[in-house]
């Protein structure tokens, strides 16, 4: 009985840690479209008003 909690938690643990990774992944490539999205913002408005895009630091 006990082996077949530790093998239930070693697969949890399995679970937990694909899962993570799976939601880093999601939130770098979120990140990634956000940074796209958030220069052609910058490129619009530059084009509008003439002035050039604020520097990132």
């Amino acid at each position: 009985m006990e082996q077949i909690l530790r093998l239930a938690e070693e697969q949890a643990e399995d679970h937990r840690v694909e899962a993570r990774v799976e939601a880093e992944a999601i939130v770098t490539a979120a990140r990634q479209e956000a940074e796209v999205i958030l220069s052609r913002a910058h490129q619009q408005a530059a084009g509008i008003s003439g002035d050039p895009p604020p520097t990132r630091v």
